[in-house]
């Protein structure tokens, strides 16, 4: 996957990772990143933009996960969140 990434962040004391998420295989949209809360994690980081497809949510793919499950696995992670992005086509 050489047009991926790999991105670590962590919560933060709340206990989000500063990203909301759209789409899964029950949608017209891949999973994908659309919206970073301001001064999050996420956005801290730089290294994640609205946009960005969710290929791989802690090493498992979830480009095939319906919306919710998409959201459960992103809930369900440890403190640290390991993603494989893709760019995506919206900015």
């Amino acid at each position: 996957m050489s047009d991926s990434k790999i991105v670590e962040i962590e919560r933060n004391v709340g206990g989000s990772f500063g990203f909301s998420v759209i789409g899964g295989v029950d949608t017209e949209l891949p999973p994908m990143v659309c919206a970073l809360v301001h001064n999050g994690s996420a956005q801290l980081s730089g290294k994640i933009h609205v946009g960005d497809v969710l290929v791989e949510v802690n090493d498992e793919c979830v480009s095939r996960l319906p919306a919710k499950k998409v959201v459960e696995s992103l809930k369900l992670s440890p403190d640290t969140l390991k993603l494989r992005l893709r760019k995506g086509n919206i900015q």
